[in-house]
């Protein structure tokens, strides 16, 4: 019977160490995908401001903000996102969202 008892009191002291290790796996990995949906959107942007298109509408349907900055030939287009957390055990931890940036630099 102290066997029985033995490993539930490990099972307990253990499993909110694993759960928070699952969780920011989880987390990072979300993040990790959001930056490479984020640079995606960044090589989407450029190509529209190349052609001379209009951004606005296509920024505020992927919820981004974009940063553009013309030097003589020179254009810096910086492109930032919010992104959520989404596990609850890390919502708790950090109470603010992440913000990922990403730039390019391209001359005209």
């Amino acid at each position: 019977m102290k066997k029985k008892g033995q490993a539930l009191v490990e099972f307990v002291l253990v499993f909110p160490i694993f759960l928070l290790i699952v969780t920011t796996i989880i987390e990072l990995g979300s993040i990790n995908y959001q930056r490479y949906k984020l640079e995606d959107n960044l090589d989407t942007v450029c190509e529209m401001y190349r052609k001379g298109n209009d951004l606005n509408d296509y920024l505020k349907a992927n919820d981004l903000v974009a940063d553009i900055k013309v030097n003589d030939d020179e254009v810096k287009i910086d492109v930032s996102k919010n992104v959520e957390i989404i596990t609850p055990v890390l919502k708790v931890i950090y109470k603010n969202n992440y913000k990922i940036k990403t730039e390019r630099i391209f001359y005209e």
